[in-house]
């Protein structure tokens, strides 16, 4: 029952109890029912009649609607009843077109699926190389920079008055291109409009493949055509050569020395998944973890230093470096979603493009702070 029909029929009976009291206490006194409280009585019992036809007028509505609910058809029966179907059979049409209005879909003739919201994602790789790295944006094509090419540092002791001696210090000046990294796919209108969860599945994921792609170039990009020059890359890093019958780990702390005799604090590691599993799970000789207590690592590490376990580190590879000073990644325009109609047919098959795209730049200052290598021999 309505809210304010209950409202009133509270109030009603308030009035009621008071009007008797009321009465009773007059009729006690006077021995008489007074004026007021006929008048009273004439006006309670005007309310009552009003609250009544109310009352009756819910109740009839709320039976009509239980009996009312329209019985599951079949889309095929729904076809049979329809208004086109008749005039075809009955001759007054010779073609016939019939939408089903029936959305009710199921193995069984009343069973509809339970159909849910949300988009099921596949494997998603947990974007970090980058995000170990200094972000700069730049407002241009390609980011120059000056590097110190070969330092000779001489500063020595010298008696009074004697000659101090010269230190010998090169400069190379180092461009880095800005590159375009992106993706597209084609969607119907239909599926942008009516289907709102799917576009923005869609759009999250063309924003992930742009970054997984920024990520592999970061590491691997050969510097050729619109590829960046990643840490990979022959002049970016020192190379590291592991000790022939030496663990992997041990590989690791000897690569970390390598940087550190550089002047250099490294501050991660790049591992691929399956090395960092390898890894773990090595033993020493009475058969203990090298790594420590599992149930005691809460995330990846080796020798103090946070381990980035990313797919797009070569299998049996490995950097180490101070990534917080030997790179940046310049960021031109970070990743854009738009869509368009005016692409290709577009227009007359009501389609659109949507697309997601970045621009980038990888500065790589000092090579000597990242050793790249091979795990074992």
């Amino acid at each position: 029952m309505p809210e304010s029909i209950e409202k009133s029929l509270q109030n009603f009976d308030k009035k009621l109890d008071d009007f008797i009291k009321s009465s009773n206490e007059e009729a006690t006194t006077n021995a008489r029912l007074g004026r007021e409280n006929k008048s009273k009585l004439e006006s309670l019992n005007s309310e009552a009649e009003e609250l009544r036809e109310k009352v009756s007028e819910i109740e009839q509505k709320m039976a009509s609607r239980s009996t009312d609910t329209p019985e599951y058809q079949t889309m095929g029966q729904e076809l049979t009843k329809s208004a086109d179907y008749e005039g075809f059979v009955g001759g007054k049409a010779s073609k016939m077109t019939y939408e089903a209005k029936n959305t009710l879909l199921g193995t069984g003739d009343t069973v509809a699926p339970d159909r849910q919201s949300t988009i099921i994602s596949g494997a998603s790789r947990t974007l970090r190389v980058t995000s170990t790295m200094p972000n700069l944006p730049t407002s241009s094509n390609a980011v120059e920079y000056t590097r110190e090419n070969v330092v000779t540092l001489n500063a020595a002791e010298v008696a009074e008055g004697g000659a101090l001696p010269e230190t010998s210090i090169t400069y190379e000046l180092i461009s880095a291109p800005v590159r375009s990294v992106g993706h597209w796919i084609k969607l119907s209108k239909e599926v942008i409009e009516d289907a709102p969860a799917l576009a923005a599945h869609v759009d999250s994921r063309l924003i992930y493949g742009a970054q997984l792609r920024l990520d592999y170039q970061v590491l691997n990009g050969d510097g050729t055509g619109n590829n960046l020059g990643g840490l990979a890359l022959s002049g970016h890093h020192t190379v590291f050569t592991p000790t022939a019958d030496e663990k992997a780990i041990a590989s690791v702390r000897r690569a970390m020395g390598q940087v550190e005799n550089s002047e250099y604090m490294p501050s991660a590691v790049y591992m691929n998944s399956s090395d960092v599993v390898a890894l773990d799970l090595e033993t020493g000789g009475d058969e203990h973890y090298l790594a420590g207590n599992p149930r005691l690592v809460v995330s990846a590490s080796v020798w103090g230093l946070p381990v980035v376990k990313t797919n797009a580190v070569a299998s049996g590879k490995f950097f180490v470096g101070a990534f917080d000073l030997a790179t940046a990644i310049n960021m031109r325009k970070g990743v854009a979603v738009e869509m368009s109609e005016s692409d290709d047919d577009n227009f007359t098959k009501n389609l659109v493009t949507v697309r997601a795209t970045l621009r980038a730049a990888l500065s790589n200052y000092r090579p000597a702070a990242v050793a790249y290598g091979s795990l074992t021999a």
